[in-house]
């Protein structure tokens, strides 16, 4: 925990630019069938007969005029040959154009398009699915076939234009730093995959290819983009930054997290011959001592001749050609391997490219502006294989139809499910109607079939707010989640990753932050439950049964206090914190006993399982809660030892963490404090809320005391997802401040959101005749009077009204 006075601008104000966004599914007619199938690289593919008869699509019952191919959302144009007969014979095929995933939907993860760094370089996986699919229509995108041939009417163009782009994506940069070097939870504008960190007073060479550069040609343009990844806080400007390429030197003198940005001209003659290099130069002249950037992406583009360099499929550039209807490309470097063809990718047109020897001839219409062009052969286009239904069956699930009230929505993965089906049962019996959704219908829905992609949940989930006319009641994500940085390079990692979470630190919270709503405040409860198994989902499963079967008993009133920290005077303060929870907890409604353990030394962890902690636990209470130090996976600084140790079947605690990293559930790892207490069979606790990261005593304090002044009083009877909502309303209305706005989006709950903890509607008083006492002791004959005591309990609700009780003498 770090404790810091700072206040940071108003940054309950960044509602993030994805509310805006259409929800991704707007290219899909649900009663369409659709097939995909995976893309990862650019090029031209085809898909046979052969594929699509293996994938199980209807040939014989379809005009191939009525099929339709979507990529990145839209339907973009194909070829189809022999379509004009209405058969899909064995010789037909369909090629198109595509392209990997990049950065292009990341973008809207973004408080605005604009703050997206790297757009070259998805945050998630370079794989996207395309989806064929078919309609009753025979005026679909298709590509125009251009098979002019009439080159001696047309001057020659002496070039063509060439992107060339080097990506930099070495390392991950967290963005900008705040309190103790925390981040914000929302992607930032310095925050991606960018080159290795270059440091104060040092160099370094990148290059951008360059090959067959027109020498007569008009000036290149050179674009380059750096970040600044410190922030040097005696300076105003702590960075110095010279970048040498092409005979141009140009200094940039900067302040803190910024993207630098710069583009200008130069002779096209002083490019190199292969490839020109940019010489990246931190100055150590301003005093800083510290100063590091980084590299995001250089780019060149420049007039290259007609020679393609032996390559076997080209993409360059192409503008009008003054004066004539068509430009006209004899152009030679080109492996071809068969029939070779230009794609006029802006306008959708197919155009024949005519070969003698080595020398290749095609004229490309004139449209009006500049073209993006892509030649290949057909001997070299990529095949596609293998096309899988989407959802087993072809068919995307319509969710503005599968409204229901009180909907418990739970997204999951297809490796869980054994126990998911059991886990949305059991919430059918408690009054909820189950949806259960698999990620990857969400991925392919709301994502444009990136996998990982957390716009899958978020713009699903803004479906459902603004197609039903009642929000789902809560959201449970069963699955593991790992944070996208530490599995976009990992396989390893990636296959970790079930259910995925959204933002770095991570925030399930983010999913429904600021939709329909103008604060961060989620609009539906959420929770997670970190399994990896379908066994692992029904261990929760049945101790959610049990926990919820369980009648009222005096158990249910116990609340365990941990007061941490690394002197007395801080334990002292962390006490006072757990003491004002405890006199709102005891009071009505709820009613607790409070048990309060201090730490008694300045060790950065003490064992506190003393006999009555541990008989405490073992007996039965409804909230353990910390204040003091912690780390992911060490636990708390006051440690109460590994739940293996815990006997408390049937007597399951929330645990409410107000400490640093215990929360973090995202890691590649499973052995977190949070799942070691959570994923126990029939021991350990129901729930645990705690922050993903850095944790800043202020806003701990505060969220803590609405959290517990919800639960115990102002909504008693709720679910812990709606007193986790009331929390964070409470703490965004107390300031706008960095800490207010981590705690209020960091602090997770792995359980239930739906889960009630404990709380009777009504008083339920009872005396046992153990309880019963008389003064004196024994009654005789002897005496004409004598005091009656008695312990009254109440299992139930806590009044603070007198209560009448009547004794009777029976003779």
């Amino acid at each position: 925990m770090r404790i810091f006075g700072l206040t940071i601008g108003s940054f309950f104000t960044l509602i993030y630019g994805l509310s805006a966004q259409p929800y991704g599914n707007e290219w899909i007619t649900h009663s369409q069938s659709y097939y995909k199938f995976p893309i990862v690289q650019e090029g031209v593919y085809r898909i046979d007969q052969a594929a699509l008869i293996a994938a199980g699509i209807p040939l014989a019952s379809i005009d191939p005029r009525n099929i339709q191919l979507f990529g990145r959302g839209s339907e973009i144009h194909i070829y189809i040959e022999g379509e004009a007969d209405g058969s899909f014979d064995s010789g037909d095929f369909i090629e198109f154009y595509g392209t990997g995933n990049d950065g292009f939907h990341d973008a809207s993860l973004y408080p605005s398009p604009a703050e997206q760094a790297h757009p070259a370089y998805s945050l998630f996986n370079d794989t996207i699915s395309y989806f064929l699919t078919w309609n009753n229509s025979t005026s679909n995108r298709r590509f125009q076939s251009e098979s002019d041939i009439s080159f001696l009417s047309y001057s020659p163009s002496p070039f063509v234009w060439k992107n060339s782009l080097t990506s930099r994506n070495n390392q991950y940069y967290e963005g900008e730093t705040y309190q103790g070097g925390a981040t914000d939870p929302a992607y930032a504008e310095t925050e991606g995959w960018f080159d290795l960190p270059l440091t104060l007073g040092s160099s370094r060479t990148r290059t951008v290819q360059t090959t067959r550069a027109y020498g007569a040609g008009p000036n290149a343009t050179v674009h380059w983009k750096t970040t600044g990844q410190s922030d040097y806080a005696p300076l105003t400007d702590d960075h110095h930054l010279k970048v040498q390429v092409a005979g141009v030197s140009l200094d940039t003198i900067f302040e803190g997290y910024q993207v630098i940005e710069k583009s200008f001209q130069v002779p096209v003659g002083s490019l190199n011959a292969i490839a020109t290099p940019f010489v990246f130069s931190s100055i150590n002249d301003l005093g800083s001592l510290a100063d590091r950037t980084a590299v995001v992406y250089m780019e060149i583009r420049y007039p290259h001749e007609l020679n393609f360099n032996n390559s076997t499929s080209f993409t360059f550039l192409v503008p009008d050609m003054s004066g004539q209807g068509k430009s006209y490309l004899p152009f030679t470097g080109f492996n071809n391997s068969g029939n070779t063809w230009v794609y006029d990718l802006t306008n959708g047109k197919r155009i024949r490219v005519v070969t003698t020897g080595s020398a290749h001839e095609v004229l490309i219409p004139n449209s009006g502006g500049e073209k993006k062009c892509h030649v290949f052969s057909e001997g070299n286009a990529m095949s596609v294989f293998s096309l899988k239904a989407v959802n087993g069956n072809g068919l995307f699930r319509d969710y503005s139809t599968l409204e229901a009230p009180n909907t418990f929505v739970i997204v999951s993965h297809k490796k869980l499910m054994s126990g998911v089906v059991q886990y949305a049962a059991y919430k059918n019996t408690r009054g909820y109607n189950s949806l259960t959704v698999d990620i990857d219908e969400l991925y392919d829905q709301f994502a444009y079939g990136i996998h990982k992609h957390p716009n899958s949940i978020r713009s699903f989930l803004d479906y459902l707010t603004d197609t039903w006319s009642e929000d789902p009641a809560f959201l449970f994500l069963l699955g593991k989640s790992v944070k996208a940085h530490l599995y976009r390079q990992n396989s390893s990692n990636y296959n970790i990753d079930l259910v995925p979470s959204f933002g770095n630190p991570a925030s399930d919270m983010l999913f429904t932050s600021g939709l329909n709503l103008a604060t961060i405040q989620p609009s539906i409860p959420t929770g997670r439950l970190s399994a990896n198994s379908g066994a692992e989902v029904e261990l929760y499963l049945q101790k959610m049964i049990e926990y919820e079967g369980a009648p009222h008993a005096p158990w249910m009133k116990n609340a365990l206090h941990f007061a941490g920290g690394t002197n007395e005077s801080e334990s002292d303060r962390f006490t006072n914190y757990l003491n004002q929870i405890g006199t709102v907890l005891s009071d009505t409604s709820f009613g607790a006993n409070i048990y309060t353990f201090k730490k008694s030394s300045s060790a950065p962890y003490q064992i506190s399982l003393s006999d009555s902690i541990k008989n405490l636990i073992n007996s039965g209470a409804s909230f353990l809660t910390f204040f003091g130090h912690a780390s992911a996976t060490g636990g708390f600084d006051q440690n109460i030892d590994e739940p293996e140790t815990f006997n408390n079947k049937g007597k399951y605690p929330i645990l409410v963490g107000n400490s640093c990293f215990t929360g973090d559930i995202h890691e590649a790892e499973t052995n977190s404090t949070s799942e070691r207490f959570v994923l126990i069979k029939d021991k350990g606790v129901i729930g645990f809320i705690a922050s993903v990261d850095l944790g800043f005593e202020g806003s701990l304090r505060n969220y803590s005391n609405s959290f517990f002044t919800s639960l115990g009083r102002d909504n008693y009877g709720e679910s812990i997802g709606k007193h986790m909502q009331y929390a964070i309303s409470k703490l965004e209305g107390s300031g706008s401040s960095f800490s207010n706005r981590s705690v209020a989006l960091l602090m997770t709950l792995h359980g239930d959101p739906s889960l009630v903890i404990n709380s009777a509607p009504l008083p339920d008083f009872a005396i046992s005749s153990s309880g019963v006492f008389s003064d004196p002791d024994p009654i005789t004959t002897q005496v004409d009077s004598f005091e009656l005591i008695l312990d009254v309990y109440n299992y139930g609700k806590a009044i603070s009204d007198s209560l009448m009780i009547e004794v009777s003498r029976v003779f």
